[in-house]
């Protein structure tokens, strides 16, 4: 639970200095834009880091290759998709 608010918190404390940049830079679309994709860069990296680790967390036995699971999530979803 610790490390999950230490995540929330360090994340919290990205976007508020990305708030921040945004707020100097009023009305400059190109700043503010720029400021929207630094934001979009850090979502996708702390998603893709928790599907790195959840992937190697859920490995039977550590060595299934990520086609393997990739796969396996694919077919899951078209599962769902078509029972639903």
């Amino acid at each position: 639970m610790l490390y999950i608010q230490q995540q929330q918190d360090d994340l919290n404390e990205k976007f508020d200095t990305i708030a921040m940049k945004l707020n100097t830079h009023n009305n400059d679309i190109g700043r503010i834009k720029y400021c929207i994709y630094e934001i979009i860069c850090l979502l996708v990296k702390e998603i893709s880091n928790q599907i790195h680790l959840k992937a190697r967390d859920d490995g039977p036995d550590g060595n299934t290759s990520a086609h393997e699971r990739t796969t396996s999530n694919h077919d899951l979803y078209q599962t769902t998709t078509y029972e639903s």
